[in-house]
């Protein structure tokens, strides 16, 4: 998943999506050889993160309901302008990484990751390893 932008705001957070088996997906358009978190590490190579805020989702949330409350989350951190103030004046130089996770939890759910790209969670798999593991060719080996 894309780096997204929160509306009304100059920030924006990562998405990376897993299946239900815990993978992360391979398939993401926007990742490094299919993995977003393949392209995070790249980025951090070349950009200064103090603080990484990892953030996931309950039970019952699909793609678009994912999308929608992290949406929300972040937007209501920035929507904290006295807060942000703060840590600039305590902390200069402060700058987060915000990461939301997301992983299917609703039956039947919808799994696209938006109109934009012709992605989506396969919904049978005959094994772990037919698509990868944290061990095999899945995400796990950067």
């Amino acid at each position: 998943m894309p780096y997204r932008s929160i509306r009304g705001s100059s920030s924006r957070y990562a998405l990376i999506a897993f299946d239900q088996d815990g993978v992360e997906s391979t398939k993401d358009p926007d990742g490094l050889r299919g993995c977003f978190s393949r392209r995070l590490i790249g980025d951090f190579a070349h950009d200064t993160v103090t603080d990484v805020f990892l953030m996931s989702h309950g039970w019952m949330g699909d793609m678009p309901a994912a999308v929608d409350q992290y949406d929300r989350w972040f937007g209501a951190q920035d929507a904290r302008t006295a807060d942000q103030e703060q840590m600039a004046h305590r902390r200069p130089g402060f700058k987060p990484l915000r990461i939301g996770v997301h992983w299917p939890s609703k039956p039947w759910g919808d799994e696209e990751f938006g109109t934009a790209a012709a992605y989506g969670f396969p919904t049978t798999w005959s094994s772990r390893t037919s698509r990868g593991s944290a061990t095999g060719p899945g995400c796990g080996k950067p």
